[in-house]
Protein backbone atom coordinates (compact mmCIF):
# COMPACT_ATOMS: atom_id res chain seq x y z
CA UNK A 1 0.00 0.00 0.00
CA UNK A 2 1.07 3.52 -0.62
CA UNK A 3 1.99 5.50 2.43
CA UNK A 4 1.47 9.24 2.60
CA UNK A 5 4.64 11.21 1.89
CA UNK A 6 6.60 12.20 4.95
CA UNK A 7 7.58 15.76 5.60
CA UNK A 8 11.34 16.44 5.33
CA UNK A 9 11.50 17.13 9.05
CA UNK A 10 9.74 15.08 11.66
CA UNK A 11 7.63 17.07 14.09
CA UNK A 12 9.35 18.07 17.31
CA UNK A 13 7.56 16.99 20.47
CA UNK A 14 6.37 20.03 22.44
CA UNK A 15 8.51 19.13 25.47
CA UNK A 16 11.82 19.17 23.47
CA UNK A 17 13.73 21.91 21.67
CA UNK A 18 15.02 21.51 18.14
CA UNK A 19 18.57 20.95 19.44
CA UNK A 20 17.41 18.20 21.79
CA UNK A 21 15.45 16.50 19.01
CA UNK A 22 18.41 16.47 16.61
CA UNK A 23 20.13 13.07 16.68
CA UNK A 24 23.80 12.89 17.62
CA UNK A 25 26.05 12.13 14.63
CA UNK A 26 27.67 8.70 14.84
CA UNK A 27 31.19 10.11 14.44
CA UNK A 28 30.81 11.93 17.77
CA UNK A 29 30.44 8.59 19.53
CA UNK A 30 33.93 7.46 18.54
CA UNK A 31 37.26 8.73 19.72
CA UNK A 32 39.62 9.44 16.85
CA UNK A 33 43.00 7.76 17.10
CA UNK A 34 45.84 10.09 18.07
CA UNK A 35 47.71 11.73 15.22
CA UNK A 36 50.96 10.04 14.33
CA UNK A 37 54.01 12.10 15.07
CA UNK A 38 55.99 12.28 11.84
CA UNK A 39 59.63 12.85 12.54
CA UNK A 40 62.08 14.19 10.06
CA UNK A 41 64.86 12.23 8.42
CA UNK A 42 67.29 12.30 11.32
CA UNK A 43 69.02 8.95 10.96
CA UNK A 44 72.59 9.12 9.70
CA UNK A 45 73.36 7.64 6.27
CA UNK A 46 74.14 3.94 6.27
CA UNK A 47 76.75 2.14 4.16
CA UNK A 48 76.28 -1.36 2.73
CA UNK A 49 77.79 -3.57 0.03
CA UNK A 50 75.85 -4.55 -3.12
CA UNK A 51 77.28 -6.13 -6.27
CA UNK A 52 80.85 -5.64 -5.09
CA UNK A 53 80.34 -1.88 -4.68
CA UNK A 54 79.86 0.25 -1.61
CA UNK A 55 76.53 2.11 -1.44
CA UNK A 56 75.20 4.69 1.00
CA UNK A 57 71.49 4.90 1.77
CA UNK A 58 69.82 7.79 3.59
CA UNK A 59 66.29 8.82 4.46
CA UNK A 60 65.13 11.87 2.57
CA UNK A 61 61.86 12.23 4.39
CA UNK A 62 58.89 10.60 6.09
CA UNK A 63 55.17 11.13 5.66
CA UNK A 64 51.93 9.50 6.74
CA UNK A 65 49.28 8.48 4.25
CA UNK A 66 45.66 8.39 5.40
CA UNK A 67 43.30 10.68 7.24
CA UNK A 68 40.56 10.63 9.82
CA UNK A 69 39.78 7.16 11.06
CA UNK A 70 41.32 5.50 7.98
CA UNK A 71 44.33 3.29 8.63
CA UNK A 72 47.49 5.32 8.32
CA UNK A 73 50.66 4.14 6.64
CA UNK A 74 54.12 5.54 7.27
CA UNK A 75 55.96 6.28 4.00
CA UNK A 76 59.74 6.67 3.88
CA UNK A 77 61.71 8.06 0.92
CA UNK A 78 65.17 6.50 0.60
CA UNK A 79 68.04 7.85 -1.49
CA UNK A 80 70.87 5.59 -2.67
CA UNK A 81 74.28 7.03 -3.53
CA UNK A 82 77.62 5.52 -4.50
CA UNK A 83 80.02 5.15 -1.59
CA UNK A 84 82.55 7.34 -3.42
CA UNK A 85 80.09 10.28 -3.63
CA UNK A 86 77.53 9.90 -0.80
CA UNK A 87 76.11 13.42 -1.25
CA UNK A 88 74.88 12.78 -4.83
CA UNK A 89 71.82 10.47 -4.95
CA UNK A 90 71.66 8.06 -7.89
CA UNK A 91 68.50 6.08 -7.11
CA UNK A 92 65.38 6.60 -4.98
CA UNK A 93 62.49 4.51 -3.67
CA UNK A 94 59.41 5.13 -1.52
CA UNK A 95 58.72 2.34 0.94
CA UNK A 96 55.86 1.79 3.41
CA UNK A 97 55.99 1.28 7.15
CA UNK A 98 59.70 0.78 7.80
CA UNK A 99 62.46 3.16 8.59
CA UNK A 100 66.10 2.86 7.66
CA UNK A 101 67.00 1.59 11.12
CA UNK A 102 64.66 -1.42 10.67
CA UNK A 103 66.05 -2.64 7.33
CA UNK A 104 68.68 -5.34 7.00
CA UNK A 105 71.53 -5.13 4.48
CA UNK A 106 69.85 -7.86 2.39
CA UNK A 107 66.60 -5.83 2.27
CA UNK A 108 68.58 -2.75 1.22
CA UNK A 109 70.11 -4.72 -1.68
CA UNK A 110 66.60 -5.73 -2.84
CA UNK A 111 65.33 -2.14 -2.50
CA UNK A 112 68.33 -0.83 -4.46
CA UNK A 113 67.41 -3.21 -7.29
CA UNK A 114 63.82 -1.92 -7.27
CA UNK A 115 64.71 1.77 -6.93
CA UNK A 116 64.21 4.12 -9.86
CA UNK A 117 66.78 6.63 -11.10
CA UNK A 118 66.89 9.77 -8.98
CA UNK A 119 65.46 12.86 -10.63
CA UNK A 120 66.04 16.42 -9.62
CA UNK A 121 62.96 18.65 -9.31
CA UNK A 122 63.65 20.05 -12.78
CA UNK A 123 63.43 16.56 -14.29
CA UNK A 124 60.11 15.67 -12.66
CA UNK A 125 56.95 15.74 -14.73
CA UNK A 126 53.73 17.11 -13.33
CA UNK A 127 51.46 14.17 -12.49
CA UNK A 128 48.09 15.78 -13.19
CA UNK A 129 48.79 18.84 -15.37
CA UNK A 130 45.12 19.68 -16.02
CA UNK A 131 44.10 19.99 -12.36
CA UNK A 132 45.55 23.37 -11.52
CA UNK A 133 43.01 26.01 -10.60
CA UNK A 134 42.57 28.55 -13.32
CA UNK A 135 42.49 32.26 -12.57
CA UNK A 136 44.46 32.04 -9.33
CA UNK A 137 47.37 34.19 -8.39
CA UNK A 138 50.33 33.33 -10.52
CA UNK A 139 54.03 33.77 -9.89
Amino acid sequence: MDQPPRSPESPIPPDRTRTEATPTPVRQGFELPPRDQVRGAEDPPRAFQAGGEEWVVSESGRAVSGRGTDPRVLLVLLFFAAGTDPDRPIREILIPERGLEELTDQELIVLLGRARPYRTDQDRKEVFPGTRKKGGKGP
